[in-house]
């Protein structure tokens, strides 16, 4: 931040921010988190360009924590179907957590062959 930022940066000069002195590009984000929240947001990051990543990846550990408790040993196809995953990588997330991960049985033997997800360049990934 500049010095002359700094300098007018004071209370009495935040106080006169008014909703619609919002950047357009802010509306929608104070609708859903508030206009005092937006504020604090963008004191926070002041200048930044900060990375939200999808929430899907933000959040995988929660994905596969749920993945774990839903998983029994013969419903591998139902949960690759769920969660928009394919069997190889349902057995990936469970293998750390199951000694008897041999037990589920592969595509080779006799299950629907589902396409792979589709890979996006810069997506996290899928496992």
């Amino acid at each position: 931040m500049t010095m002359f930022c700094k300098e007018i940066m004071n209370d009495s000069w935040m106080a006169e921010i008014r909703k619609e002195d919002l950047p357009e590009e802010f509306a929608g984000l104070a609708e859903k988190i508030g206009f005092e929240n937006v504020i604090k947001t963008i004191q926070y990051f002041e200048g930044s360009r900060p990375y939200f990543p999808k929430i899907e990846c933000a959040f995988k550990a929660v994905r596969d924590r749920v993945i774990r408790r839903k998983w029994k040993k013969h419903n591998i196809h139902l949960l690759a179907k769920e969660f928009n995953l394919t069997h190889t990588q349902i057995r990936e997330i469970v293998h750390d957590h199951e000694d008897q991960i041999d037990l589920i049985p592969t595509q080779k033997e006799g299950l629907s062959n589902n396409p792979p997800a589709p890979f996006v360049k810069g997506a996290c990934s899928r496992t």
